[in-house]
């Protein structure tokens, strides 16, 4: 055998003993340094939208708190799905944040392969504010209550028509039908203007949608409310009844919301000053007035129920997907 180069041996020993302690001893991101730098909030969609002045308004928040730069970035597209995925193949150091809406949980009803599963490569921090949805059908319908609407469509099953937009959409209008147990024809349209414009036309039945979508042609005539979704009723429409005070039981459809998600590894101290940095920018006295217009009030929650409810409506999206033959693409 040859001789042993015990100088050469001693010196790559030294040297894998450095690398361990620098790997033990190297800072990991904590709350008590945080932010280290500037914050980046990824919003899944265009600029001007609901979403993206909302996670604007938290945005000035953050910077506010936290004296660092706080910079929101759409990354739209691919039915929201690049925005997501971006956050989610970020260094987990709280830095990059993801400010979504319920289109997150619809992935892996809608996609056979996505990039990402939210509930396992994102962590839930918190939701920040809801919405209920409302349900409208043309103003010269001579449907005027929620329980006339379903006692006329399960007594014509397949003759009644209801107006949908984009992936997301589509599903809220499949799970209202199968929570009701309903035969509708779905009537997909390119986006909201379009369903909206359709709706007041009188050319489908019925629309599920947001504030943004409905009020505004609702106060001028063109579109009656039926019910709104959620335990109360909508600030900017206060005279229609909840689904619950129309007189219908037994299925509750869920809310919009918008929430904040960061890679799946932050340090849980991180996760828990970002909660508590929601639950501080919800208690803002102006806020409900800057909300209003979108139809939205502050409706922060736990780290932990926002976890269950996103795992809770990725459920709910496979079984309306399924039930209506949405294959997944």
């Amino acid at each position: 055998m040859g001789k042993v180069d015990q100088s050469g041996f001693r010196a790559r020993l030294l040297l894998m003993a450095a690398i361990f302690y620098a790997a033990m001893t190297a800072p990991f991101a904590t709350a008590a340094d945080y932010p280290s730098g500037p914050i980046r909030i990824i919003i899944a969609l265009p600029p001007g939208g609901s979403a993206d002045t909302i996670g604007r308004y938290f945005a000035e928040h953050l910077n506010q708190r936290f004296k660092q730069t706080v910079i929101v970035e759409n990354r739209p597209g691919a039915d929201a799905l690049i925005g997501p995925t971006y956050v989610a193949r970020s260094k987990p150091d709280g830095l990059t944040l993801l400010f979504t809406t319920p289109s997150l949980p619809t992935f892996r009803a809608l996609f056979k392969n996505p990039a990402i599963d939210p509930e396992k490569d994102l962590v839930a921090i918190g939701q920040v504010v809801e919405s209920p949805y409302f349900i409208a059908v043309p103003a010269n319908s001579p449907v005027k209550t929620l329980p006339e609407l379903l006692a006329q469509v399960r007594a014509n099953p397949g003759k009644f028509n209801v107006a949908s937009f984009a992936a997301g959409n589509r599903l809220t209008v499949e799970s209202f039908k199968r929570g009701f147990g309903l035969d509708m024809v779905t009537v997909a349209y390119k986006g909201e203007a379009a369903m909206s414009a359709a709706l007041q036309a009188g050319e489908v039945n019925l629309g599920i949608a947001t504030a943004v979508t409905i009020v505004a042609p609702a106060k001028e005539g063109k579109l009656r409310v039926l019910a709104v979704t959620g335990k109360k009723r909508a600030t900017t429409l206060p005279e229609a009844p909840t689904v619950a005070e129309s007189g219908v039981t037994g299925f509750e459809p869920g809310l919009v919301w918008f929430g904040l998600l960061a890679p799946v590894a932050t340090p849980k101290d991180i996760v828990k000053t970002l909660s508590d940095e929601i639950f501080a920018f919800t208690s803002r006295p102006e806020l409900p007035a800057k909300l209003e217009p979108f139809g939205f009030v502050p409706a922060p929650t736990s780290t932990a129920d926002f976890t269950a409810l996103v795992a809770r409506e990725a459920r709910n999206a496979i079984e309306s997907a399924k039930a209506a033959g949405i294959e997944p693409q």
